[in-house]
């Protein structure tokens, strides 16, 4: 188990759209390589298949995402995907853990300069890291501290970039 901590010196964007460091500061099982492009044992049903690291390893229970929607005080109407989702700060899919440390509310709407940077814009973030991280382009390490020091950033200077 990796944890690595990046002290936050100032984020682009406001504190909304980012998670509380002191409740979420980000946790990496792994940044290996290899165990990202290996492919894992799976139960499907009661045959064993073959799966991704982040199938492998995708286990939130349902009390975590009550604790962490307790954690950042979101109001019970509001626990479901029209208004944000329990997610993984550093992606499952690149080593991130599905400890506490690594879970945070990422409301589906935060605004910054008339963009939307809410948990599908992540999403998209999460996607392009993944794949590089699969193709060898990145390292793991390295996409850990860009997305934990600032994720806004990292997806402007990926997605937005004049």
């Amino acid at each position: 188990m990796i944890t690595l901590l990046f002290l936050l010196v100032s984020h682009i964007g406001p504190d909304s759209l980012y998670p509380d460091p002191k409740l979420t500061p980000g946790k990496a099982e792994t940044l290996k390589v290899d165990d990202l492009t290996d492919k894992w044992a799976c139960k499907d049903g009661t045959h064993t298949v073959t799966c991704t690291y982040s199938q492998a390893h995708r286990d939130v229970r349902a009390h975590e995402h009550k604790d962490v929607y307790d954690e950042y005080k979101v109001p019970a109407p509001q626990r479901n995907t029209k208004y944000g989702e329990v997610d993984h700060f550093y992606p499952l899919c690149a080593g991130g853990s599905n400890d506490l440390q690594n879970l945070w509310y990422q409301p589906a709407r935060s605004i910054l300069n008339g963009t939307n940077f809410g948990y599908h814009q992540k999403d998209k973030l999460e996607s392009f890291v993944c794949r590089q991280i699969k193709a060898r382009k990145i390292d793991p390490a390295v996409a850990y501290k860009r997305i934990t020091e600032d994720w806004v950033k990292y997806y402007q200077e990926i997605f937005l970039k004049p």
